[in-house]
């Protein structure tokens, strides 16, 4: 004798996270290393320190009390010019510092890229990971940027042939033929 099962069929629906770019963090703090010879520590820290106009000392160690212990963080960011003093010490008041604007490119940079604005190049000129002598991590790495910059490639093509379709559409056609008429007929 048979026992027969009820096999129920479900429905997924999978839907997809609004904001995913920090999957790819670990490869632009990698980008961000070899560029410009700053540590996942030190990075981190712009990137908080990136959104304050200005800090004072105290500011500053309390971020660092939740980093590695480096005694000599700040004044190395102070001397390789990613922190810059904007007042001095004097008269009882305590200097005030902020990001410089290097460091600000170089956030706005990785920003750009995480968020698929800008591409990542591939030569060796522009990106030191592409390099002859790139480590095994970075060689790695490289396969990450690819999928970073099709995946850019791709959402473009997709926004460029949304772009083509709302064109296409008779109220946006009207629209486009009655400036260019009203373009025409303007009499100076």
């Amino acid at each position: 004798m048979k026992i027969q099962t009820n096999k129920i069929k479900r429905t997924y629906t999978i839907i997809p996270p609004s904001s995913n770019y920090l999957k790819y963090y670990r490869a632009m703090r990698m980008w961000a290393r070899a560029k410009h010879g700053l540590s996942a520590p030190d990075l981190e820290i712009l990137f908080f320190l990136h959104s304050e106009n200005l800090f004072k000392m105290s500011f500053y160690k309390e971020v660092e009390c939740t980093f590695s212990w480096d005694k000599t963080r700040f004044k190395r960011l102070l001397d390789d010019g990613w922190i810059t003093i904007w007042r001095e010490n004097k008269n009882n008041q305590a200097a005030l510092y902020t990001v410089s604007h290097k460091a600000k490119i170089l956030m706005n940079n990785i920003y750009d890229r995480l968020e698929g604005k800008v591409g990542i190049s591939e030569v060796p000129t522009n990106n030191p990971m592409y390099n002859k002598d790139a480590t095994y991590s970075q060689n790695m790495t490289k396969r990450v940027f690819r999928k970073m910059n099709l995946t850019r490639k791709e959402k473009k093509r997709r926004a460029d042939l949304e772009y083509e379709e709302y064109a296409k559409q008779p109220h946006v056609v009207k629209y486009r033929e009655t400036r260019l008429k009203n373009k025409n007929n303007v009499s100076l």
